[in-house]
């Protein structure tokens, strides 16, 4: 989807309990970008749960995004197909939000958007993911930045598991909070993600301070096989091997980021898409596992067509082509099986059409079996609750589900 255009752009502001946000307003949408959830996960917070960000005096500039997580970009063939942007800094754990100027007595739906890229590349900040369109149509779009590749998922002596993921949390906490600032009404979010981001979002789903509190999900491509703490400590394992320190929070904080990335580069012998993956780790709260191992990417054919359109997201091998019902038995079994009300498996493609506003009716000739509901994510669906459902909190008949 294309950004709003700025021909008229002026400047808006929005106060939430941390301070007062100045963001640009233009055809009829408010856009606040790069407004922190937690404090910077660097130096003495580096491997530690996110920490809820201290409140500034002023008026705070939200007009750009902020910075990305450390990361080392896909590069060559796939670095094209997938690309991302670099925005140094450590404030990385921020939120964009895009919201319409008209808010109804009763506020507006919210979707909150996790982006893909096998838990160790992406970004919230990729024009790809600007929530216009959504904005455009009456709900409250949110994008989420969190901790990517060892500074999130790395299984280290001293350090809670799956980093990542708490930041994840600790952003849907934030929007519940804030979100009716911009016109949001907290108790019709709708969290939604593709390829990793739609693991997180599977992940969140098991978490109690989380899943109460969701009126909806959407899980696109997401690879969930469930591991074991053990297990997915094997590429911590390795990279501790490769940089000769063990493997403690203690000593990976004593390494500069940028160092942890190198050195998964040596041993792949610089191809990014090589050897292992980061896996968000069997965590037993509640006394469930939550995780799921990264499928290894698929190549690159040249000359076979892509599930991703225009080249978002990111291409794992096996899970795009399973049906609807079969993606939603799998986060059962991986996740727990789930009686939540609004619970959706998608087909990559039709998402990342939708919301780069690619998709018209009769376009969808092409739909694997299961993924009859092209327009999953139309805005009119965020507000009902779903595709399949009358409301927020009516059960699903989604295909396969039970």
């Amino acid at each position: 989807m294309a950004p709003v255009s700025d021909t008229q752009a002026a400047a808006t502001r929005a106060t939430i309990s941390s301070g007062t946000l100045e963001g640009i307003v233009a055809d009829g949408i408010r856009r606040f970008l790069g407004i922190p959830y937690a404090e910077p996960p660097f130096g003495p917070r580096r491997f530690g749960l996110p920490v809820a960000v201290a409140p500034w005096t002023g008026v705070r500039d939200a007009s750009a995004f902020g910075p990305t997580a450390p990361q080392d970009p896909y590069r060559g063939a796939m670095g094209e197909l997938l690309g991302s942007i670099e925005i140094p800094g450590e404030d990385i754990l921020t939120v964009n939000v895009w919201a319409p100027t008209a808010i109804p007595d009763d506020g507006l739906p919210v979707m909150i958007w996790y982006h893909g890229g096998a838990l160790e590349r992406g970004t919230a900040a990729l024009s790809t993911y600007d929530g216009s369109t959504f904005a455009r149509d009456g709900v409250v779009f949110v994008s989420v930045g969190y901790r990517l590749g060892a500074e999130g998922f790395s299984v280290l002596e001293g350090a809670p598991l799956n980093l990542g993921l708490a930041d994840a949390a600790a952003a849907f906490q934030w929007v519940r909070r804030e979100v009716g600032a911009f016109g949001g009404d907290a108790e019709r979010i709708t969290v939604v993600g593709e390829s990793a981001g739609g693991a997180i979002v599977a992940a969140l789903l098991m978490r109690p301070d989380v899943v109460d509190a969701v009126a909806g999900a959407v899980i696109e491509s997401g690879p969930l096989e469930a591991e074991t703490a053990v297990r997915a400590g094997r590429v911590t394992r390795q990279l501790a091997r490769r940089l000769r320190v063990p493997a403690t929070a203690e000593a990976f904080r004593a390494l500069p980021p940028g160092r942890l990335l190198e050195a998964p580069l040596d041993e792949r012998g610089g191809d990014a898409e090589a050897g292992p993956r980061q896996q968000i780790a069997g965590d037993e709260q509640d006394g469930r596992h939550i995780g799921l191992t990264a499928c290894p990417p698929a190549p690159v054919d040249p000359g076979k067509r892509q599930d991703h359109g225009r080249g978002t997201g990111q291409h794992h091998a096996g899970h795009h082509d399973r049906p609807h019902g079969q993606q939603q038995e799998q986060v059962h079994r991986a996740f727990g099986r789930h009686d939540h009300p609004a619970i959706h498996a998608r087909h990559h493609r039709f998402h990342l059409r939708r919301l780069a506003n690619e998709i018209e009716p009769g376009q969808h000739d092409d739909a694997p079996e299961g993924s009859d509901d092209y327009e999953a994510l139309a805005p009119q669906q965020i507000q009902s609750g779903g595709p399949n459902q009358a409301g927020p909190h009516q059960p699903a008949q989604a295909n396969g589900a039970k």
